[in-house]
């Protein structure tokens, strides 16, 4: 289960800075 889910929270973490990157936003 931990093996699925770290993945997942990792490509979260991406999509946040992507975003901090476009618009100084916070996710």
């Amino acid at each position: 289960m931990a093996i699925k889910f770290v993945p997942l929270k990792v490509n979260e973490l991406k999509h946040c800075l992507n975003w901090i990157q476009m618009m100084d936003e916070s996710c």
